[in-house]
């Protein structure tokens, strides 16, 4: 975990050198000199890791030195958190020019670069230690076999792949099915990496429609059963007001009355279910189902009768060869078969080891010493199997991606993560600084992309052009649940992604001394005050306003004088996001100065938005999505809509009274997805010969 650690620090290196680029006295330009010096042999050490990391198993001097290197980082870290606060407190006050807080401001940059010092001398031993070990430069790479792909290419499946489960398959479905009236458990059970919640949803799933109304949830080790109960509540249709109120009552009188389907995946205790079946009934007379799958048989005794068990083994050889084959596809060559089928072997008939080994495979270079590599490191141990296997998956990763695959180890086990806000999350902690012309949100995706092809990361579903919609905070994220913000927040000068989740608030102008805020997230809330200083957060990249149509938020505090002040300085030069923003508070000239705009939706959009949009000059050659609702100039066809300069534009929403689409080379020229809401269209878009001859988007009416 050293190659984490240190990616840390340096990120709050940087932010401390960015504090002291300013003029000062002789003593106070050798700290930041000392700084430099450490920001540079931390990179050094860094780029070490991969090869020291690679050894750490074969030798204990080896593992000692990454602790000493682990404790160093944890220990500057903790200096950091001490001074930079302190540092950036002095600089910002006003009463820097008095000769008392002067004095105060250089003893903290003094007392700084005592332990900058230490610090320097502590880095010095490393460096020896390292060459008396022999650890071997990596060139300073920390993109071990870790390239972009231009193309944005993927490995793109549907479903997971299947195999050696027909039969089970089918003979689950007729039990499922069977007209036996009397409420029917299925417990699915086996040690972990079989495969249990992947048979158990290829079931549930051909079966559902079946049923009048269905559910699945997983409950894992540390369940919050109440959360669970609301989930299944909502999934199976019960009312708002009764999911707020003696939920395990009104869900159990609900479920009595239908005839249900539930998957509840990955029970681990007793206890759990007890406290589940307050508000799921388990002798209805319907026809009702319930899967269950655990790794634990004591529970499946538990819960149901010996009928309900199904037992599941290991794959044999013949079915593990078949889904190894499938999974590597085109990699597999005739010189190769033979490595591949001891691969196999070594994986014991785990469909998960299988799958993730593969993943390894397909990462590395289709040759027989790499091959060779993956087997040697499997191990011939048939002692935790799955678990050696995913230890090595993740040593194989490159050292980029490691912190980001740790990082969903703060999400709950089977939890569904949206990939951006994922990639907001690794933009935050500064995992990755952009490359070139890429942002940072740019190369994110691809290793969101790079996780999903090791299998370290299941897509649940996926965008409309085949990205990830969902593949799993610290103090990066500030989530407040009541109603009146305080001025204190202007402290928190760390900060970078804010999140408000209540019905009501007013966010104080403090909020405007965020300078490296880049998410603000008021998505879930009903009604905000806002201060109008929001627009000039320059770091600001993800600006996410009320996603619900009647929720509002005010510029001002709700001043009787407070009014949009469209002469207002805007400065957003990195604004990505605009989500969620009301037509009538947006100063359509304003859109002239977000230059890295990619996502766009306005509410309530006035004509000028509309004439700004359609300009000869695109507001950004980078907009990818972009919608428009509910117009409030109603039926006017004077006004038109001309997107067709924007190259980049790939999915468009138009959402406002319309009798008449725009022409077809007033389209964005490369659309995948149109999609049309509460328009007067007089006539039908699909049978005009202009619409047939364009670009073939895929169109939602």
């Amino acid at each position: 975990m050293a190659e984490i650690a240190i990616t840390s620090v340096i990120g709050k290196v940087v932010d401390i050198s960015a504090v002291l680029l300013v003029k000062q006295s002789s003593r106070l330009n050798q700290l930041q000199e000392n700084i430099n010096w450490i920001e540079i042999e931390l990179r050094n050490i860094q780029s070490y890791l991969k090869d020291a990391e690679a050894k750490k198993s074969e030798s204990h001097r080896v593992a000692n030195l990454i602790k000493v290197i682990e404790d160093l980082a944890s220990d500057v870290e903790d200096i950091l958190d001490k001074f930079l606060p302190q540092i950036e407190s002095h600089r910002s006050s006003s009463l820097i020019r008095n000769a008392a807080c002067t004095l105060c401001y250089v003893r903290t940059c003094r007392s700084f670069a005592v332990e900058i010092e230490n610090i320097k001398q502590r880095v010095n031993e490393i460096d020896r230690t390292r060459r008396t070990y022999g650890i071997e430069d990596t060139n300073g790479s920390s993109f071990n076999r870790f390239q972009l792909d231009p193309r944005g290419a993927s490995l793109h499946v549907n479903e997971p792949i299947i195999v050696g489960f027909d039969r089970q398959v089918e003979e689950l479905k007729a039990r499922l099915l069977s007209p036996n009236l009397e409420c029917c458990f299925i417990s699915i059970v086996g040690m972990p990496g079989l495969g249990k919640t992947t048979l158990a949803n290829k079931i549930f799933n051909s079966v559902k429609e079946n049923f009048e109304c269905s559910a699945l949830v997983c409950v894992s080790q540390e369940p919050s059963i109440i959360d669970i109960l609301k989930n299944v509540a909502e999934q199976v249709g019960l009312e708002k007001e009764k999911r707020e109120k003696k939920l395990e009552a009104n869900l159990f009188a609900f479920l009595q009355e239908k005839r249900f389907v539930l998957f509840i995946d990955d029970i681990w205790h007793t206890e759990s279910w007890d406290t589940l079946r307050l508000g799921i009934p388990t002798d209805s007379q319907n026809g009702s189902r319930i899967i269950i799958t655990s790794r634990n048989s004591d529970v499946r005794r538990y819960i149901g009768i010996e009928s309900s068990l199904h037992l599941l083994e290991p794959l044999d050889f013949e079915n593990s060869w078949e889904l190894f084959i499938k999974l590597i596809a085109s990699s597999l060559t005739k010189g190769l078969e033979d490595i591949g089928k001891q691969i196999v072997e070594r994986c014991g008939g785990m469909p998960l080891a299988i799958v993730v080994t593969v993943g390894m495979l397909r990462e590395r270079e289709t040759s027989d010493s790499e091959w060779k590599w993956v087997l040697k490191n499997i191990g011939q141990d048939d002692q935790d199997k799955c678990l050696k296997i995913l230890a090595l998956s993740y040593k194989d990763l490159p050292t980029v991606l490691k912190p980001c695959f740790l990082y969903l180890g703060l999400y709950p086990e089977d939890h569904e993560i949206l990939a951006k806000e994922l990639i907001h999350m690794w933009t935050a902690e500064k995992f990755l600084q952009g490359i070139g012309d890429l942002e940072p949100e740019d190369v994110e995706e691809e290793y969101v992309k790079k996780l999903v092809a090791r299998n370290l990361v299941q897509v649940v579903r996926r965008r409309f052009d085949g990205r990830n919609i969902r593949s799993a905070e610290s103090k990066i994220q500030h989530i407040i649940s009541e109603l009146y913000i305080p001025n204190e927040i202007g402290n928190l000068s760390q900060l970078t992604c804010f999140r408000l989740e209540v019905s009501f608030a007013k966010v104080p102008c403090a909020i405007c001394k965020l300078r490296k805020l880049q998410t603000f997230d008021i998505q879930e809330c009903n009604f905000v005050d806002l201060p109008m200083c929001i627009w000039k957060i320059k770091e600001l990249r993800h600006l996410l306003l009320c996603k619900i149509r009647f929720s509002s938020f005010n510029w001002g505090f709700r001043s009787k004088t407070a009014k949009l002040n469209h002469q207002l300085e805007v400065s957003l030069p990195y604004l990505q996001t605009l989500v969620g923003i009301k037509g009538e508070k947006l100063n359509p000239i304003w859109l002239r100065k977000f230059p890295n705009l990619k996502k766009l939706e306005v509410l309530y959009c006035p004509r000028g938005i509309i004439e700004e949009l359609s300009h000869a000059e695109p507001i950004s050659a980078k907009l990818e999505s972009l919608r428009l609702r509910l117009s409030f100039f109603g039926h006017d066809e004077t006004v038109r809509l001309d997107l067709s300069r924007y190259q980049n534009l790939v999915r468009l929403h138009i959402d406002y009274p319309m009798k008449k689409l725009p022409n077809a080379d007033e389209f964005p020229p490369n659309l995948i997805k149109l999609t049309i809401d509460h328009t007067f269209l007089e006539e039908d878009p699909m049978e005009s010969e202009e619409i047939t001859q364009a670009q073939n988007p895929e169109t939602w009416i």
